[in-house]
């Protein structure tokens, strides 16, 4: 909200250098749809503390917004390097690879993110839309059955299943799979 902008803007000028201020005016920024001062708030904290995780994982997030894939990429990997088991910074990262059509490096980090959380739902389920998007079909079958095998109503697994197996002509299967999607 803007008065939280304000209160943000006021600890910023009392203690210019405080990192944390400067994140939280981040996050206020973009929770008020203003990417761009919201990713100037998010340098100025990593600029201040160059280890701070969480700000490079909203780096990344506000660049995804902003359609700034590449730099979304380098902030996700930063993030990852100062924290290796930062499952959403893989998954994140994943996406963006995806985006960026470059598949086995997506399909690498969202394994990764499986591997430091197993019932990542959405992580399968990317797995899922990119080894799809792939042509590898049975692979994509199988990362939708355990995105749904976790949430079993996960209409869009459901939905992308069906269509997977209606390219291996596994005709029976995809009108179930169809159905769950409803």
């Amino acid at each position: 909200t803007e008065d939280s902008i304000v209160a943000n803007k006021q600890a910023i000028k009392l203690k210019p250098d405080c990192a944390d201020a400067w994140y939280n005016l981040g996050v206020c920024y973009g929770n008020t749809g203003r990417t761009e001062e919201e990713i100037a708030a998010y340098r100025q904290a990593i600029k201040l503390k160059p280890d701070y995780v969480e700000a490079w994982y909203n780096l990344g997030v506000s660049y995804r917004k902003a359609g700034g894939t590449e730099d979304a990429i380098v902030a996700y990997k930063q993030a990852i390097k100062l924290k290796p088991d930062f499952a959403e910074a893989w998954y994140n990262l994943g996406v963006c690879f995806s985006a960026a059509g470059r598949t086995d490096d997506a399909i690498a980090a969202c394994k990764q993110a499986i591997k430091v959380k197993p019932d990542y739902v959405e992580a399968w389920y990317n797995m899922g839309f990119t080894y799809g998007e792939a042509g590898h079909t049975e692979e994509a079958i199988d990362a939708y059955k355990q995105a749904i095998k976790l949430k079993p109503d996960h209409v869009d697994a459901w939905y992308n299943l069906g269509v997977n197996y209606r390219r291996v002509r596994r005709t029976e299967d995809a009108a179930d799979a169809f159905q769950h999607a409803r």
